[in-house]
C-alpha cells in the first residue's frame, strides 16, 4: 500500500508537471513577435511618406501590393499601384518640393495611425490649373492597413483640402442661389 500511495502520488505530480499552464510562454512569444511586427509596420509607414517625398516609385512598389486602394476624404482616388503611382506624380508636378513628415505614428494590429504635416510649392501646373507659385502646409492623418507580408493594401487620409488649396492661392466662392 506504501508504494501504491507514492506512485499514485509521483503521477499526480507528473501530470500537474506536465499539464502546467505555458499560456506565459506564449504570451511572451507573441509579444515578442507583435514587437517585432510593430517595428516593422512602422518603418513600413515612415517608408510610404519618403516615397511621397522624395518620388520615389520603386519604394511605392515595394511597400504597397498591386491592388492598393487609396481613400482621401472619404473618397476612394485610387484603385491600384498604377492610380497610386499616377496621383504622386500629379502632386509631384504641381509642387515638386513636397514633403511629408511624420509626427506620430501608432501601430494596432495590421494598421498605423500616421499623423503628418506636408508642405510644398505650387510652382508647377496641377492638372490644367496653372501655378500660383504660394506655399501649401497643412496637418493629417492616414490609416494604412498592411497584409501579412507588412506590405500596404489600403490607405484612409484625411486633411484639410480647403485651407490646403487657400495657402495656395485658391478662393471659395459663394454660392449663386437661385
Amino acid at each position: 500500500m506504501k508504494y501504491f500511495s507514492i506512485n499514485v502520488f509521483i503521477i499526480v505530480v507528473s501530470l500537474l508537471i506536465s499539464c502546467r499552464d505555458n499560456g506565459h510562454a506564449k504570451k511572451t512569444k507573441k509579444s515578442n513577435s507583435f514587437q517585432h511586427n510593430s517595428t516593422t509596420l512602422k518603418q513600413n509607414s515612415k517608408d510610404y511618406l519618403i516615397a511621397w517625398s522624395e518620388n520615389d516609385t520603386l519604394l511605392i512598389r515595394a511597400s504597397t501590393t498591386q491592388n492598393f486602394i487609396r481613400n482621401v476624404n472619404g473618397k476612394n482616388v485610387s484603385y491600384n499601384q498604377q492610380d497610386l503611382l499616377e496621383a504622386m506624380h500629379l502632386w509631384h508636378r504641381a509642387m515638386p518640393d513636397i514633403i511629408l513628415i511624420d509626427k506620430e505614428i501608432n501601430v494596432f494590429d495590421n494598421r498605423s495611425y500616421v499623423n503628418w504635416e506636408c508642405t510644398g510649392t505650387n510652382t508647377g501646373m496641377f492638372g490644367k490649373t496653372p501655378p500660383t507659385g504660394k506655399v501649401g502646409h497643412t496637418k493629417g492623418i492616414s490609416i494604412l492597413t498592411f497584409n501579412d507580408d507588412g506590405k500596404i493594401i489600403h490607405e484612409s487620409s484625411y486633411f484639410d483640402m480647403l485651407s490646403f488649396m487657400e495657402d495656395l492661392g485658391y478662393t471659395l466662392s459663394i454660392p449663386v442661389m437661385n
